[in-house]
C-alpha cells in the first residue's frame, strides 16, 4: 500500500487559508481496491475520530488537471493553477469542506499509483480475492 501526507489547507470563499492546515494522508491499495484513492483526515479539523473519504482514481486523476470542477457527487475536485493548487469539495449530510492540495505533491503521488498500478490494468478479480481473503480470514 502507497501512502503520502499531502500540504493540505482550508479552502474558503475561494481563498486558501494556510492558517489552517489539513491533516490528510492519501492512499492506495492496489490490491485491495485498484480503482479507489483513500484520504484519511485527522487532526483539528475533525471533530471526533480520523475520517476516510474514497474516491475513484480516475476522478482524482482527472480533477488534479482539470481547471473546470470535475465530478458531480459528493467529492470533486478542480485545479487552480494560479494558486498552484487543487481543490478537492467534500459534501456529506451535515456540509461541506472545501480543501486546498498542493498540486506538485499531488501529481507526485498520483504518478506513484501509476508506477505500481498503470491506468488500464487494474483488475477486478484480484481486487475481489483480496476481498474474500479478508472476510473469510
Amino acid at each position: 500500500m502507497l501512502t503520502e501526507k499531502i500540504t493540505a489547507y482550508i479552502a474558503q470563499y475561494g481563498q486558501v487559508r494556510r492558517d489552517t492546515p489539513v491533516n490528510v494522508e492519501f492512499g492506495f491499495d492496489p490490491k485491495h481496491d485498484p480503482f479507489a484513492i483513500s484520504a484519511l483526515f485527522k487532526g483539528d479539523i475533525v471533530e471526533d475520530e480520523a475520517q476516510v473519504w474514497t474516491f475513484a482514481r480516475d476522478l482524482i486523476m482527472r480533477g488534479s488537471t482539470s481547471i473546470s470542477c470535475y465530478g458531480d457527487g459528493d467529492v470533486r475536485f478542480q485545479y487552480f493553477p494560479e494558486k498552484e493548487g487543487v481543490i478537492m469539495c467534500l459534501k456529506n449530510p451535515t456540509g461541506h469542506a472545501d480543501v486546498w492540495l498542493d498540486h506538485e505533491e499531488l501529481i507526485a503521488f498520483l504518478e506513484k499509483t501509476t508506477e505500481l498500478l498503470p491506468v488500464g490494468e487494474e483488475s477486478t478479480e484480484e481486487a475481489v480475492d483480496e476481498i474474500l481473503k479478508e472476510l473469510l480470514g
